[in-house]
This record gives C-alpha cells, structure tokens and sequence, in this order.
C-alpha cells in the first residue's frame, strides 16, 4: 500500500469540505489555509474530485466547493484510491523481497501483506462522516484559557 502527498491531501480536503457539509460554499483559499496544503495544488485536486462526482464548484466572488455527496457516502478509500490508484498490499515490495514473495516462502511478507490488508480494509470501511466524528471529538479535548 502507498498513499502519496497527492493521496493525503486530497483525503485533507475532502474531510474540510465534510466538516463544514451543509454549511454553504467553502473557498479553496480556506481549505488550503485550514488545511496546510499549498492552494495551486489544492485547485489541481479539487478538480479531479470534481470530474469524479465528489465536489461540486462554483466559480466567481460567490462561489466555492462543496461536497456533491454526503460525507457518510464517500469513504477515504475512494478518494485515496481517485488520486493514487489502487491500493494493494506490499504495491512497492522489491528486491529479494519481492522474489521471496512471489515464491511464497516468507513468512515476514505474510504477515506484512495481512498488516496492509487489514489498513486498506480500514479505509474502505471508513467515511468521511466517521472522520468528522473523530476530529470532532479530538477537538473537543482543545481547552485554551487565557
């Protein structure tokens, strides 16, 4: 399994765009901002999470992103998947690794290959509205007294 910078950011900007569901159009400039992702790279994944069905985008001074479906709709394995391809278990295994592996004589491969299994499975079984619950409630534990 590999998740790229393009893989994280994009999984970044979508769980923005859920937290603020329901609560109008969302600047990419905010979402960049919030976010820490540089904003022409944002535009660059915006626009693929549009072409697939997962951001609506208005241009203009009152335009914005939303998300085109609802956060309980879209799991992070889909949108990791949209911009990194598919994911598969020990994808970059090399050397006498891989050739151990394609033999099936190793032991450390199985039990990586069940570890990387056990993560995909994770975020195919996890969505957007799952993650907003949990950085919600990491928030929630945010106390600042002046």
């Amino acid at each position: 399994m590999r998740i790229s910078t393009k893989g994280f950011y994009g999984a970044k900007a979508v769980l923005d765009l859920a937290l603020h569901h329901g609560t109008g159009k969302i600047h990419k400039a905010d979402i960049a901002r919030r976010q820490d992702i540089p904003e022409h790279y944002l535009a660059q994944l915006l626009s693929v999470l549009r072409r697939a069905g997962y951001v609506a985008s208005v241009r203009g001074p009152a335009g914005g992103h939303t998300l085109a479906k609802p956060p309980s709709e879209i799991t992070v394995a889909e949108v990791i998947e949209l911009l990194d391809g598919p994911q598969t278990p020990l994808a970059n295994l090399g050397g006498r690794a891989a050739i151990e592996a394609a033999e099936g004589r190793s032991a450390v491969h199985d039990l990586l290959v069940e570890a990387e299994e056990t993560a995909i499975a994770t975020l195919r079984c996890t969505t957007f509205d799952d993650l907003v619950n949990r950085q919600r409630e990491q928030n929630q534990g945010l106390h600042f007294d002046i």
